[in-house]
């Protein structure tokens, strides 16, 4: 049976789609952060060109999703459900659109971000940053996450994706802190409504890179 089982998800190009997919979010994430740090550091040039990148990086994964979606005829065997596979592929999307979303919105102004906030940003950063890392190197072995039959490999890719549940409710606390040290800097409404939605933006990478684990997850189970 796992033979007939492994036969048939080789055939399923939809699962290499996802993998595609998922290698221009890790692409996408990393340069959303060399953008970031260009913007951190005033180098807007460089950072409108990194913007340039991200932005083309989007468009390639569209691209990925769009011809996976149109090679999955409602017939085509799955071993997984396929709204849990649709809906994962969606949640994956978002989260490069979402960093997407956080250069095109810092692009929006020029604005000199306080060097303390910087740093907590930074740091912020890199944890999301982290979340998607963990993410990618989960869906790139989703033919074992899927035909996983032994007690073992279950266990241990399920710990994986408990970590990155753990993970991203520590930037939920980042995020809070970060938040409240920007509403409390003192600063004109302008400077905190623009670093707080780049907040926000940021937390919204993490929280879909979670949605994504959660639906692989759902996949296991069935």
């Amino acid at each position: 049976m796992r033979a007939i089982i492994n036969k048939m998800f080789r055939k399923q190009s939809v699962f290499e789609g996802l993998k595609k997919h998922s290698g221009h979010v890790r692409e996408g994430a990393e340069k959303m952060k060399e953008a970031i740090l260009a913007y951190l550091k005033e180098d807007y040039d460089k950072f409108n060109d990194i913007a340039v990148e991200v932005m083309k990086i989007e468009r390639k994964a569209d691209w990925v999703k769009s011809n996976i979606r149109n090679h999955m005829p409602k017939g085509v065997f799955l071993p997984v459900d396929r709204m849990d596979f649709l809906g994962t592929l969606k949640e994956q999307d978002a989260v490069l659109d979402s960093c997407e979303d956080a250069v095109i919105w810092l692009s929006f102004r020029k604005i000199k971000i306080d060097e303390s906030v910087r740093e907590d940003i930074l740091i912020y950063l890199d944890k999301t940053i982290e979340i998607v890392e963990r993410l990618v190197s989960i869906v790139e072995n989703i033919h074992r996450l899927i035909t996983a039959i032994s007690r073992r490999e279950r266990k241990e890719i399920k710990k994986q994706l408990k970590t990155l549940h753990f993970e991203e409710e520590e930037t939920d606390k980042m995020e809070r802190a970060l938040l409240k040290e920007v509403f409390n800097s003192g600063k004109d409404m302008q400077y905190i409504y623009h670093v707080t939605h780049l907040i926000f933006i940021l937390g919204r990478v993490a929280n879909h890179s979670e949605s994504v684990s959660n639906g692989l997850r759902m996949m296991m189970s069935r």
